[in-house]
Parts: C-alpha cells; structure tokens; sequence
C-alpha cells in the first residue's frame, strides 16, 4: 500500500509541473501581447455578461480582451511541440558533429597504422 501511494504521489508531482510548465508558457504568450510599461491584469473568468465586466474595467479607463481557454492552450501546445522540435534537432546536429569528429580520428588512426606498416 506504502508503494502505491508513493507512486501515487509521485503521479501527482509531475502532473503540478506539467501544469506550471503549461501556465508559465501561458503567461509567456499573453505577455508578449502586452505593451512593456504599461498596466496588465491577466484573469481567468466565467462572465454570466461581457458588459459587467467592460462596464468595470471602462470606469478605470481599461479595455478588455478576451480569449479563450481552448486557444491559450492551443498556443501553449503549439509552443511545446516547437520547443521539442528544436531540442531533436540540436540532438541531431550533435550527434553529426559527434559522427564527423570520431570518422575524422578513425581516418587519421589509418593513415598512421598505414606509414607505420608501409
């Protein structure tokens, strides 16, 4: 029992920086939508009336813009798959250098074993 709650737990902590990871790449998104300096309240709501709270924000000489979960998220996603993409990519380049590096020493290893035989 001791074992399954410890994964359990274990579950339970990658899944909140899963969700930090998400928020924080969010919060990115949003601010780069913001202009730098000025004033920004970012909020996640569930209006009953858009005027409620345009009416509030008016007053204090706001606007309002809206968006949707589902296309922060999107955007969150998409940020993600791009970053994975690049991390395979540099991988990749890696391992070409790697590749390049070690052929480059066999090929000079050969030519010396060739003198030395020769």
């Amino acid at each position: 029992m001791l074992l399954g709650a410890s994964f359990g737990a274990l579950g339970g902590s990658a899944g909140e920086v899963a969700r930090a990871t998400d928020n924080d790449l969010a919060l990115e998104q949003i601010g780069a939508r913001i202009v730098p300096g000025s004033p920004a309240l970012v909020a996640e709501v569930t209006e009953p009336a858009e005027e409620v709270l345009d009416k509030a924000m008016a007053a204090l000489g706001g606007t309002v813009t809206r968006r949707t979960a589902s296309d922060v998220y999107g955007e969150v996603v998409a940020a993600e798959n791009a970053a994975d993409i690049a991390d395979v990519e540099a991988v990749k380049t890696r391992v070409r250098k790697h590749r390049a590096e070690h052929k480059a020493k066999w090929e000079t290893f050969k030519e010396n074993l060739k003198s030395k035989v020769s």
